[in-house]
């Protein structure tokens, strides 16, 4: 699935289509298949049944995706407006510099992940992501908005600064948002 989703993405791409618009509809379309996937196959099979907490789980992901993801990456782009160090390798084959581009992404937001579960004050902002004790894909996404936004801005600013190009960010973001998406496949 990843695999198509990234391959789903170039040809969308290849064939004209505007960047964020290809990139939400593919996320989208990959979220509805995990979902159909659940009903399928959950990993329990009590899970099939409601539990009374879908809009709920459906309010948190467009809370979360829709507004904290697109606030970090539009935060991003408003504070780092040009580069601070211009020392992106942009001679480099588009697929070295996501490579590159991940590195750099993954680096900043671990770390932010490290801070949410080891400082005090800011555990409350994750708490949330690990408050489930049935765990779908609805319930993967339930993130604070802030949570999700923070995470958002740490991964895209400093490719910004670095002088990253806007396909840089778009093939990180890809690279992320289907590789979470693959994740929650565990729990299925």
């Amino acid at each position: 699935m990843f695999a198509a989703c990234l391959g789903a993405v170039y040809i969308g791409l290849a064939l004209g289509g505007e960047a964020d618009t290809v990139l939400l509809g593919i996320t989208a379309l990959a979220g509805l298949l995990l979902v159909a996937a659940e009903r399928v196959q959950p990993r329990e099979r009590g899970w099939r049944e409601a539990d009374g907490q879908w809009w709920n789980d459906l309010g948190h992901f467009v809370a979360s995706f829709g507004v904290g993801s697109f606030a970090g990456a539009w935060l991003a782009g408003a504070v780092v407006t040009t580069p601070v160090v211009a020392i992106w390798p942009e001679a480099w084959p588009m697929a070295a510099q996501a490579v590159l581009g991940l590195v750099v992404a993954e680096f900043f937001g671990y770390w932010q992940h490290r801070l949410l579960h080891s400082v005090d004050w800011l555990w409350p902002l994750h708490a949330l992501h690990h408050s489930t004790s049935r765990m779908t894909f609805f319930k993967a996404t339930r993130i604070h908005a802030l949570d999700i936004g923070s995470f958002t801005f740490v991964s895209v600013a400093p490719l910004l600064a670095l002088g990253a190009s806007t396909e840089v960010v778009l093939w990180v973001t890809a690279f992320g948002n289907f590789a979470a998406q693959t994740l929650s496949l565990i729990h299925i």
